[in-house]
């Protein structure tokens, strides 16, 4: 009765659906460099990175903005940190320093990390550049992480 029309209504609803998703994706990574980054674990061995800035709000101390480092490998198990590190040429990177990140205000930095779906954290360790992959999960305030790394 009505095949053709919905066929056709179908083929639009695809097609829609097709360019959202493909306007989602992105190959940008976003890197960040730290001189000294604030790396820890939870009791189970989840590792954590956390980017510290001076609150605009007087209210509070820090904005801290968190990090899950992805070293889950199955059910309890994770990798350590070592493992999880792969060189990199910091020259051959556009990256963003600790100093451009605090010099941008709360909601357009939130906003910033929230963007590229897939970031590095970049660092030196034994005179070398690593990049350790890391997922944004938010902002706290006045946030307190005893140092790891």
């Amino acid at each position: 009765m009505n095949g053709p029309i919905m066929k056709s209504k179908y083929l639009l609803i695809l097609i829609l659906y097709s360019g959202i998703c493909l306007a989602q994706q992105t190959n940008a990574i976003q890197y960040i460099y730290d001189e000294d980054p604030l790396i820890n674990s939870d009791e189970t061995g989840q590792l954590h990175y956390l980017i510290y800035v001076e609150s605009e709000d007087v209210q509070f101390n820090s904005d801290s903005y968190k990090f899950i480092v992805p070293n889950r490998t199955g059910f309890e198990q994770y990798k350590n940190l070592d493992r999880m590190e792969e060189e990199i040429d910091i020259d051959s990177i556009d990256h963003t320093t600790m100093g451009e990140l605090s010099a941008k205000g709360p909601c357009e930095l939130h906003q910033l990390l929230s963007m590229e779906p897939k970031k590095y954290l970049v660092y030196k360790k034994n005179g070398t550049y690593v990049k350790v992959p890391i997922i944004y999960k938010g902002t706290e305030k006045n946030l307190e992480m005893l140092k790891f790394r």
